[in-house]
């Protein structure tokens, strides 16, 4: 199974989604999860920005090499399962592709959790607008793994 998750410009929110899960699923033994990441308006020339660096590392996720993805139709055909920061992600990728309908989702609503169920950009924001979404991603993710655990 190759997990996705998206956000604008696959710097923050998705990265830090990618980086965290791959740690939950690799620690919990779910060697058949695979763990991606991409921007529908990524930029291949950035990198995350230092407070996603120290957000995963507070983790105890070791520094991560990533780079900006952009969306590609190879991408999300190789997805089995897309999880989206905001509704307009989930709209912008079935406009482009409307055959992904079905396995692309709010990463809060697809873990069962409300408030909030978008995921806003913390670009350029203060830390504790960083460590709000970080929380927000975090508790969606322990959630989803204790689905893929069959819990």
């Amino acid at each position: 199974m190759k997990i996705a998750f998206v956000c604008e410009g696959n710097t923050c929110r998705s990265a830090l989604a990618h980086h965290f899960m791959e740690k939950l699923v690799r620690e919990r033994g779910l060697n058949q999860v695979q763990v991606d990441s991409f921007g529908v308006a990524g930029d291949p020339g950035l990198t995350v920005p230092r407070m996603v660096h120290d957000l995963l590392r507070e983790e105890g996720v070791p520094s991560v090499h990533h780079v900006s993805k952009p969306m590609s139709r190879r991408l999300v055909e190789e997805s089995d399962l897309i999880l989206v920061m905001e509704e307009r992600h989930r709209e912008f990728i079935l406009r482009e592709l409307p055959e992904a309908r079905g396995k692309v989702h709010l990463l809060r609503s697809y873990a069962g959790l409300k408030d909030p169920v978008e995921i806003r950009d913390p670009i350029c924001g203060p830390h504790g607008i960083y460590d709000k979404t970080f929380c927000d991603i975090k508790e969606a993710l322990l959630k989803i793994v204790s689905k893929l655990e069959g819990k």
